[in-house]
């Protein structure tokens, strides 16, 4: 990619997306140093200064580290949520190294609906009310996921005498329904963020992120939680192990 100086956007955000393709693109991998800022100003034919503001843009986002005496190398930041494993945001945050913590933006009693009740296997025209707790979710204080979780109220009732900022929402359920997360049906496609999401999450108004719909369950195959999220792109990815079906005749096997 080149810089297209006929393009209105300012030259730092340009080069900043350039820079950030390369490393989303595996061409600069996590450890690597960065071309020397004099090397991509020449490379770009732009200034110091356009490089230094691109640089920072990806140090804000958490996709290098400027190292005294060495450079920029890439850091190894994406959070990989596989699908053959149950945690919660503390939990796979905690496990790859990083600190979560969260900001509860609001919380409301609403009337289910038709889709909510059918999610958490409730008679699908009864009137039931549910708690809906709408977080943003920080990693190492950059934010990273906005989500909406719905649970019953009686649920809901119960969570609101714990510091809903800083507990784990499995860990609540675990504790107060004394029973575990045992599975997750989950939903992931991409969208384009309206300007409201995008300020939240800290991302560009239209630009692509990860729609996420999660059912959680305990034992007994009883849905627990229906949560709808945004996940920025640049942060997560999400893995499956999948299987091709197939009959297999054992004798015919060559080791």
């Amino acid at each position: 990619m080149k810089i297209d100086r006929s393009d209105s956007t300012p030259l730092y955000k340009q080069l900043r997306l350039i820079l950030q393709d390369h490393i989303l693109m595996g061409n600069w991998v996590p450890g690597i140093l960065l071309p020397t800022e004099q090397e991509i100003c020449e490379e770009y034919e732009v200034s110091r200064i356009t490089v230094r503001k691109a640089l920072e843009g990806l140090v804000h986002k958490g996709m290098i580290e400027r190292v005294q005496g060495k450079g920029s190398i890439v850091k190894d930041r994406r959070l990989n949520r596989s699908e053959q494993q149950v945690y919660g945001f503390h939990e796979i945050t905690r496990r790859q190294g990083s600190k979560p913590s969260v900001r509860l933006l609001n919380k409301q009693i609403i009337h289910g609906d038709f889709a909510l009740n059918r999610l958490l296997k409730l008679p699908e025209k009864a009137d039931q009310l549910f708690w809906r707790f709408r977080r943003l979710c920080f990693v190492d204080e950059q934010p990273t996921i906005l989500m909406n979780s719905f649970v019953r109220k009686k649920l809901g009732d119960k969570m609101l005498n714990y510091d809903l900022n800083n507990e784990s929402f499995y860990s609540l359920y675990e504790q107060i329904t004394k029973s575990p997360i045992i599975y997750s049906e989950n939903t992931i496609t991409a969208v384009s963020v309206s300007p409201g999401v995008a300020d939240l999450l800290q991302v560009e108004p239209g630009s692509a992120q990860l729609w996420f719909r999660g059912v959680s369950y305990v034992e007994g195959d009883i849905p627990i939680e229906v949560s709808y999220s945004i996940f920025r792109s640049d942060f997560y990815e999400f893995g499956a192990l999948l299987y091709r079906p197939q009959e297999i005749d054992v004798g015919k096997i060559v080791f």
